[in-house]
């Protein structure tokens, strides 16, 4: 375990966070962020919804995955956005720039499988749905449809 060096007031807190620690390990079989990678604690991306007048965006964040991780699907009136993500452990080797690959011995970053479901709004334009993304947000584009004037004369005959 690494330790901050710094005062004792940081060293005293981070060996209760230690003892928390091995607390949770002990009667959960495991490190918080282990509960939290098992699927114990659900974890979903976080979700902007922007409205302008002619479409609504939705600007979700998905630090850590590629697009090719992520699927959008339409079904009916809902938008459903997924990831199934195969989870890495301790021990996985991982490719590297250098030569040699990196061996992981501890892993907590967490962007495992997740399901979002939003129900469209009549007004959407299925068809101009757009999706794109860049630095870990996944941006997808609901055009609203345009508005046509049913009103109309009617002539009695």
């Amino acid at each position: 375990m690494i330790h901050v060096k710094n005062s004792k007031h940081r060293r005293r807190n981070s060996h209760w966070v230690n003892h928390f620690d091995h607390a949770i390990n002990d009667l959960m079989g495991g490190s918080l962020a282990d509960i939290v990678n098992k699927g114990l604690v659900q974890t979903q991306p976080a979700v902007n919804i922007i409205k302008s007048d002619n479409a609504y965006t939705l600007e979700i964040a998905v630090p850590g995955l590629n697009k090719s991780d992520i699927d959008i699907n339409i079904k009916e009136d809902s938008l459903i956005i997924s990831s199934i993500v195969h989870e890495a452990k301790e021990g996985d080797k991982k490719e590297s720039d250098k030569k040699e690959d990196i061996v992981y011995s501890k892993r907590e970053f967490n962007y495992g499988s997740f399901k979002r479901t939003f129900t469209l709004p009549e007004n959407i334009d299925h068809e101009g749905i757009k999706a794109n993304f860049k630095n870990g947000l996944l941006f997808i584009t609901l055009p609203k449809k345009e508005k046509v004037d049913t009103s109309r004369t009617i002539k009695i005959s």
